[in-house]
């Protein structure tokens, strides 16, 4: 529940090779409105991700949460999740953003705002979100074709 409404958030882990990070689950929302699985300040922070990355080249400057940032990217990663029987499956991708504020401010500013799961991802998987809040269930599925 965010906002007293139900809304769909999942665990998430970030592996990479090219990168020393800090292996830790992130709190993410299933964002279905999102093109992208973005990484906010605070979470970066977290993560001890460290620059230099490079802009996005593609949309390099975007809006989110209400500010201005610079999309940078985290290349080849391993995004991880647990499946309804806790075992770990691993999701390679050949990057996902990081959110930087195009202005000077605080990651502390964002310690509220969740990252998120984007649709790139989702489609990239061939994955689709189920969500009932009337029911009280939120899960990725695996598209049948």
């Amino acid at each position: 529940m965010r906002f007293n409404q139900p809304m769909p958030f999942a665990f998430i882990s970030i592996r990479t090779l090219r990168y020393r990070i800090r292996p830790m689950p992130l709190w993410v929302l299933v964002d279905t409105g999102s093109p992208w699985t973005s990484i906010t300040p605070y979470d970066a922070m977290m993560l001890k991700i460290q620059e230099p990355l490079k802009r996005a080249t593609d949309y390099p400057e975007i809006l989110f949460a209400g500010q201005k940032f610079w999309r940078l990217l985290l290349t080849d990663v391993s995004l991880r999740l647990k499946d309804e029987t806790e075992n770990v499956v691993a999701f390679d991708l050949p990057s996902i953003t990081i959110l930087k504020p195009t202005k000077k401010i605080s990651s502390e500013e964002f310690k509220g705002i969740p990252s998120v799961l984007g649709i790139d991802f989702m489609s990239m998987k061939e994955l689709y979100l189920h969500f009932n809040p009337n029911k009280g269930e939120a899960f990725l599925g695996k598209i049948d074709l």
